[in-house]
């Protein structure tokens, strides 16, 4: 809209009082006039879409008084059905001990069907750092189930989307969705909430909406909304705030899926400042250290990949906007610099990949190392032969979606990288 103060058009054309078209990487304004396009002001809210989903899924959802479907807690196949609540409201406000202690169980059991890499990397990690055994990871999950409202309806509408996908069942899909809108809610109110706003079950609470839209996919790119709102409670926290307990395994959990969708929007990560690498580091020696052994080294391995792998979305950007000379030596410097780190770390990992192929935390790991490597190489043949700004789109496993359950697991593994390429 023109001269209107709300307009997410760049800050050149609200400056100029001319339409901005927002076309990416850069608008056609500024094309036009030469000018480096400053990029586009996001406003992002928490919206009820609790009307609008009702209406979208009464059809496919049955809500007699006596239907409930009790399923039980073990992993999901033809012959069992988890034991859950169909009924949303006891999903998301169970007051019996039993229904809780339930739900609790399911979630535990999600995270470890859906991210079955993910939950062994970080529960060894958490083991190796904080003593006890595996129980320790179930009961730090467990935590971001119950106490406040916005807790146990992320988790509710989580475990939702997850029965209903190992299920098939539209009905259940249509349930978790209406929890997502409940959901929506109640975290507005914990961010309203100077106590609860920057807590470390808030920033889980925030994750669980990023990887229930995820798999859902209520609307394009929903996901991205949330992966920033993690983004900006994390960064309003402070690294330092993430050294330990919940917190600590949040962020180890779900650093991957950031680097994801920073490459996904072809923006830098903020996980690249300082003080995250700092923060990375320092996790990444006391773990190794008290890992020891294969896991000690496999660690190490990982933190270095890490700390390479989280400049690419930087790179990306930095492409889109170089103009000078002397920027795209200092660009094609760079890229070049962390290309051969990652050679050297896949060399160094050869042979770590378990033989049948299946997947693994090491495997994945080669393969987004790899992965990151042909992108920087596209990248630097492209500005060979021609000078910046490049245009170019992203295909991201993320953008595209899968079926599996566990497809979302693989890209947090492997930093996003996988199956990640540049289209000229």
């Amino acid at each position: 809209m023109v001269g209107v103060p709300h307009s997410t058009g760049c800050s050149l054309c609200r400056e100029r009082r001319i339409k901005c078209d927002e076309a990416i990487p850069e608008c056609t304004q500024c094309r036009r006039y030469g000018s480096p396009c400053p990029g586009y002001r996001k406003t992002y809210r928490f919206q009820d879409e609790g009307p609008r989903l009702h209406g979208k899924h009464r059809s496919s959802m049955t809500t007699t008084s006596s239907a409930r479907t009790h399923i039980t807690a073990s992993p999901p196949s033809s012959h069992t059905t988890p034991p859950m609540q169909r009924n949303s409201a006891e999903l998301g406000d169970s007051t019996n001990d039993d229904e809780s202690n339930n739900q609790r169980r399911l979630f535990v059991e999600f995270l470890a069907t859906a991210f079955p890499t993910g939950w062994a990397h970080v529960g060894t990690r958490l083991m190796a750092s904080e003593g006890g055994d595996g129980s320790r990871l179930q009961a730090q999950a467990a935590r971001l189930c119950g106490g406040r409202g916005f807790q146990a309806t992320t988790t509710a509408c989580l475990t939702g989307i997850y029965v209903a996908r190992a299920r098939g069942s539209a009905g259940m899909e249509g349930t978790s969705r209406r929890l997502y809108a409940r959901a929506l809610r109640e975290v507005e109110r914990g961010l309203d909430c100077a106590e609860t706003a920057m807590s470390g079950v808030m920033v889980g609470a925030v994750m669980m909406l990023a990887v229930y839209e995820m798999y859902a996919r209520t609307s394009a790119n929903a996901f991205v909304v949330h992966v920033e709102g993690v983004e900006r409670v994390m960064v309003g926290r402070g690294a330092r705030a993430h050294e330990r307990g919940l917190s600590r395994s949040c962020y180890l959990a779900f650093r991957g899926l950031l680097v994801a969708t920073a490459v996904f929007e072809g923006r830098g990560c903020f996980l690249e400042g300082e003080e995250w690498m700092r923060l990375a580091r320092r996790v990444g020696e006391e773990d190794s250290r008290r890992c020891g052994g294969g896991w000690g080294r496999f660690v190490m391995m990982y933190e270095e990949v890490f700390a390479q792998v989280v400049r690419v979305p930087g790179y990306l950007e930095e492409a889109r906007r170089v103009r000078s000379e002397s920027a795209e030596r200092e660009l094609v410097r760079r890229m070049r610099e962390t290309r051969a780190q990652l050679r050297e770390l896949v060399a160094a990992m050869d042979g770590w990949a378990d033989s049948s192929g299946r997947d693994s935390a090491p495997l994945l790991l080669v393969r987004g190392a790899g992965s990151a490597v042909s992108l920087l190489e596209a990248l630097l043949g492209r500005l060979r032969v021609q000078a910046g700004p490049l245009r170019f789109r992203v295909v991201t496993e993320l953008g595209r979606g899968g079926e599996s359950l566990t497809w979302l697991d693989r890209v947090a593994s492997s930093m996003g990288m996988l199956g990640t390429e540049i289209v000229f």
